[in-house]
């Protein structure tokens, strides 16, 4: 008798084992501040961001190859209101060099429709300053030196004084 019921309590140790090893996922389930159960992590976590900005560097045969990326939501604001402070003018320019640099950005602020605007860079040493043209919507504008620096250091994480001149 003995024996028997040591048989029947190893098989139920047994069974406990093997069910509790299961292949099955377990649902996390979190406890929130207020105490309540909160098991929404069913959909995987998403950070959208208010922009993305695209820079391109001149690869020296009037190319240009991928350079950097931005997409934290501060810097995009950042550069948009520097860009949106600037003092546009309308022209058609020429320049007299192929552009140091593509800067591509996607204003992802309106949910319904991305817009994608897209400005050829040139460092201008002698003035301390870059210049932008926008050739889709006829712009062309001078920065003025700190706002230069400033979008200059976005985009290349160097300073506009260690700038080199690619003819």
């Amino acid at each position: 008798m003995k024996a028997y019921k040591t048989r029947i309590g190893c098989m139920a140790v047994s069974l406990l084992l093997v069910a509790g090893c299961g292949d099955t996922q377990q649902k996390e389930i979190g406890v929130s501040g207020t105490g309540k159960v909160d098991d929404s992590f069913d959909e995987p976590l998403v950070i959208e961001t208010t922009g993305d900005i695209i820079i391109d560097i001149n690869d020296g045969n009037n190319s240009f190859d991928p350079f950097k990326m931005l997409n934290e939501s501060d810097v995009f604001e950042a550069v948009q209101g520097i860009l949106d402070n600037a003092n546009w003018e309308t022209a058609e320019v020429s320049m007299s060099r192929s552009a140091d640099y593509r800067v591509e950005i996607v204003d992802k602020r309106d949910k319904e429709k991305k817009v994608t605007t897209s400005y050829y860079l040139w460092a201008n040493l002698e003035h301390e300053n870059i210049e932008l043209v926008d050739y889709d919507n006829k712009r062309y504008v001078l920065m003025n030196k700190p706002d230069s620096e400033k979008l200059y250091k976005f985009f290349t994480d160097r300073n506009l004084s260690d700038h080199v001149v690619i003819e």
